[in-house]
């Protein structure tokens, strides 16, 4: 008996691919877009992702409610490794929890995570503290400052625990944990992070403003619908003006300026960037073939143009107290070449399912030899 579930299991796995691509080649599917479709996840952006916890401690006032935050803490995060034995789990902000609430986190430097009678295997997790240096009256002169190397930032974050929780931090801390000093952006460190956020969060953003701007067209228009081709980018002043915005605000709040831009002076002018592309991108409209059942749309409008940020800073209220510095956000729409394909793509599908018949009699074949079917 075993042999003989053996035996079959290779052609009926062939026969199941040939199934699954005949299927496809008759309902004017690609294998690209057969997995896009119905198997493509797009990554989440951080910390909604699966296998991302998150928990941000806030200020308490006294230690018996810094004591429930804690426990709360540790709950949601047994919850998450449950989930997903390789969990991330970020805490941020463990500088607002009192000297005896920090003590309560022990759990998470343990192989089995326990919160009350529930339990965990957690081997497989990474736990990340994240803190903000003691800001209080006798700070000091121990502050982490640009270019600092690693001891001396070490040592700086050493002596700011100390102040933070009034004394020694507890054992496990020293004992479990590896601390990572991280002095404040220097100029090129600060011009990458913008960098960064650009390409992807910022990016991400004018992407979820071309779909909503292309699902109420689709809501008046079903038999039509829209995708995009083209690509975010933006000019070298763009990194510039931003890093003059985030040096604009607190010094100690860089990366939170970051994100501070794009909310107040990006978010405001998405929608404008989809109606630029809406209005001037060069369009390529694309006929279903009459073997993509599956489509709920006879058409398909592509917007093969690119989207190019542009900014300007621009003073309002000069030489007067109300002074100060705006920036200024356009859009270009830019009519870069198209990638050029093999072939048109109607031509292969069509291709692909005057193969059908043939490929099922294939099919019968194999099932006829191992099953003994007809």
């Amino acid at each position: 008996m075993y042999k003989r579930q053996s035996s079959l299991a290779a052609p009926v796995a062939v026969a199941s691919g040939l199934l699954g691509w005949a299927a496809a080649a008759a309902f004017g599917w690609s294998a690209g877009s057969l997995a896009d479709d119905y198997w493509g996840v797009a990554p989440a952006p951080y910390p909604t992702q699966c296998g991302v916890a998150w928990w941000k401690f806030a200020t308490v006032e006294d230690e018996a409610e810094g004591r429930a935050e804690a426990l709360r803490a540790l709950a949601a995060a047994v919850r998450a490794v449950r989930a997903c034995d390789r969990a991330v789990l970020v805490f941020e902000d463990v500088n607002r929890l009192p000297l005896g609430a920090l003590r309560l986190l022990e759990p998470l430097t343990q192989p089995v995570l326990r919160s009350g009678a529930d339990a965990v295997d957690a081997a497989k997790a990474v736990v990340v503290l994240t803190s903000d240096l003691y800001g209080g009256p006798d700070a000091g002169d121990f502050l982490l400052e640009e270019g600092m190397g690693a001891e001396d930032a070490a040592a700086v974050v050493e002596a700011q625990g100390a102040r933070m929780w009034r004394g020694a931090p507890p054992a496990w801390w020293a004992r479990d944990v590896a601390s990572l000093a991280l002095p404040p952006l220097d100029g090129a460190e600060l011009d990458a992070a913008i960098a960064l956020y650009l390409r992807h969060d910022v990016a991400r953003a004018v992407h979820d403003a071309l779909r909503f701007a292309f699902a109420e067209l689709r809501a008046d228009a079903p038999a039509a619908k829209r995708e995009w081709t083209g690509a975010f980018s933006y000019d070298g002043r763009v990194v510039a003006d931003v890093a003059a915005f985030v040096r604009r605000g607190p010094a100690d709040w860089r990366a939170h300026g970051i994100t501070h831009f794009r909310h107040a002076v990006l978010e405001p002018e998405l929608e404008a960037a989809a109606r630029a592309l809406l209005e001037n991108s060069r369009v390529r409209v694309d006929e279903a073939p009459w073997s993509a059942f599956h489509e709920t749309a006879a058409t398909t409008h592509v917007y093969t143009s690119s989207l190019l940020l542009r900014t300007a800073e621009r003073r309002v209220n000069p030489n007067t107290p109300y002074e100060r510095v705006v920036v200024d956000v356009t859009w270009d729409v830019e009519h870069l070449p198209e990638a050029v394909f093999s072939g048109d793509a109607r031509v292969a599908v069509a291709g692909m399912s005057e193969s059908v018949l043939w490929m099922m009699e294939g099919v019968k074949a194999v099932l006829r030899r191992v099953l003994g079917l007809w």
